[in-house]
């Protein structure tokens, strides 16, 4: 049986959103589930990355499919990049690459630490590195941004499929989100 490693979103906890209905979305294809909760203050995609491997390590890679939110997201594509996983899911993968040009607002609320660091993190490279078979979610109300990441992604990953969630925010556990897991 493979095991879902899943990541949530940027200073979230299993109880912030119903990670639990994301977790059983998962459960529902045959999946065994692990949320993997990261320790997100004064830290950056750095210091997620080992936390997470730390975790990752444990689990052969063949039967492990990583799973993520927003910044979890980021943090499960660079993982896999790195030890290619049986699959990959991007659900509503943060769009704050090297190159992109985030809003100021953006960069006050995560900070100028966590801003630089995903401004030396080069998404065009890490998605050619993903070789497993790749989801990419995200809602249809999130906002140009997001769009263009989940298209760009679908483009440099190779075996991936996009997902557009209808009627839906930056909110992975909302109903629709979740019957998008369900269906995917």
């Amino acid at each position: 049986m493979k095991t879902v490693l899943f990541i949530p979103g940027f200073y979230e906890t299993l109880k912030d959103r119903d990670y639990t209905g994301v977790l059983n979305a998962f459960a529902s294809k045959g999946y065994s589930t692990k949320f993997v909760p990261l320790k997100w203050k004064r830290t950056d995609l750095t210091h997620w990355l080992k936390e997470f491997n730390a975790t990752y390590q444990n689990y052969e890679p063949n039967n492990t499919i990583l799973a993520g939110f927003s910044f979890g997201a980021v943090t499960a594509l660079v993982a896999a990049a790195e030890r290619n996983p049986a699959e990959l899911w991007l659900c509503s993968l943060s769009p704050y690459f090297a190159g992109d040009n985030p809003k100021k607002s953006w960069v006050k609320g995560i900070g100028k630490r966590r801003a630089q660091a995903f401004s030396n993190t080069n998404f065009t490279a890490i998605a050619k590195q993903i070789n497993c078979p790749t989801k990419i979610l995200y809602g249809a109300l999130e906002g140009a941004e997001i769009e263009h990441r989940a298209v760009e992604s679908h483009e440099l990953i190779k075996s991936s499929v996009v997902i557009k969630v209808p009627d839906t925010k930056h909110d992975v556990a909302a109903l629709e989100y979740i019957k998008a897991i369900k269906l995917a």
